[in-house]
Parts: C-alpha cells; structure tokens; sequence
C-alpha cells in the first residue's frame, strides 16, 4: 500500500457501505444516486478552494490534484451520509410538503456562497475548512428554522457521520499511512495542526458538519420526511 494514494483507498471504503445501500435498500436507490451525482458534481469545487489552503494528496491517476478521487469521494460521503439515517433505523420517506419558494431562495444561497467562499478564503484569508464547514452549519440551521422537526435527524447523522469517518480513519492513518498528514496536510505545524489518533480535528469538525447538514438536505429540498415501516 502507498502511502500517498491514501486518499483513493479511503474512497474505496466508503463503496460497500454504498453497494449495501443500493442493494438491500431499494427504496432508497433513487436518493442513493441523486446525492451520488450532486455530491460528484459539488466536490471539485469545493475542493478547489481546500487544494489551496487545507490539503494537497496525489492523485493514483498522477493529476496534480485528485479531482479524480474527490468525484469519487464527494459521491459517495455525500450519499452515503444522506441515506444512513434510514438505513441505520430502517425508516422509509414519504411525502411531507415543499416550500417551492423557499428552495429557490436556498438554491440561490447556495449559488451565492461559492462567491462567499472566494471572498473569506482569497481576500481575507480564512482557511476554507473553517469557511465550509460554518457554511454546513449555516445551513443546516436555516433548514431546522423551517423543518425544527428533523433537528434528531440532524444531530445524529452528524455523530454517525463521524463514527463511520473514525472508523475509516484510524487504521488508513493511524496504521498504514502514519505520515500522510504530515505530508499534504497544509494545517501541519500550524497552531491548527490538533490531531486524535493521527487525525486533525479539522477533519472531524468538518464531516460532524457536513452530517448535520447533508443528513436532512434531501428531505428538505424534496419535501419529504422519514417515518417507520
């Protein structure tokens, strides 16, 4: 194992989570994919800024980034994180309502805050781990104004979003790949360079964020709610 394509193995241990969903959760499979492909879209553009300011990994396909493995990547976090409430409590969705003008003010928000991240990160010079993850909670927030009935939904996507992330962790980072942050981490000997188990804390915070956020996104924008069998 290289140590250096650590990245691209990550990416593989988030698939049979992902093949498990899609497999024995048919319900879910049109949400699998949806997620997949808006994750897989999102993720080099957020990865932009962070390619700047937070990280560097090669890329197995030898890029000078790895856009490759952050389509990946982002496609399956982003759907595996957006179906593990219901797969975890084996809840089903069912129709619940849609606010049409308050997506396409969400929608828009969400246009707008690429601008948001140029300015915090080119201008004033915040790291955009920091940035992106304010935004997931940001919008998470907004989210939970509207629809304060998925707040536990919410909260407990972040936590398993974190467990599966500690799960995958640990031994990539801690075992096989021991140096690899202090390689391409930017943070590293920075007063932000906070590590658990050879783990930045920067990477912790991000993925309880983005599962506070992405866990209830889909319901949502598609005006649904889970509810058991």
């Amino acid at each position: 194992m290289k140590e250096e394509y650590a990245f691209f193995y990550l990416c593989l241990c988030y698939m049979p989570i992902w093949l498990y969903v899609f497999f024995k959760r048919k319900d879910l499979r049109k949400k699998l994919v949806r997620t997949s492909i808006a994750g897989g879209i999102v993720a080099p553009f957020t990865d932009y800024f962070h390619f700047r300011d937070y990280w560097v990994p090669p890329s197995i396909l030898n890029f000078k980034y790895a856009y490759f493995e952050d389509v990946l990547m982002g496609a399956l976090i982003i759907s595996v994180v957006a179906t593990i409430y219901e797969t975890v409590f084996n809840l089903k969705l069912i129709s619940y309502r849609k606010e049409k003008k308050l997506q396409r003010i969400f929608y828009a928000m969400f246009i707008a805050s690429f601008i948001i991240v140029y300015i915090l990160t080119g201008v004033l010079k915040i790291n955009s781990i920091f940035v992106y993850s304010g935004i997931y909670i940001f919008y998470g927030i907004i989210m939970l104004y509207f629809r304060s009935g998925m707040i536990k939904e919410s909260l407990i996507t972040g936590l398993l979003s974190w467990v599966i992330q500690i799960i995958f962790y640990i031994p990539l980072f801690t075992f096989f790949s021991p140096t690899y942050w202090k390689k391409y981490y930017l943070l590293a000997n920075t007063k932000y360079d906070i590590t658990f188990l050879n783990i930045p804390l920067t990477e912790m915070f991000y993925f309880i964020t983005i599962g506070f956020t992405v866990g209830i996104f889909y319901e949502f924008v598609s005006g649904k709610k889970r509810v058991s069998f």
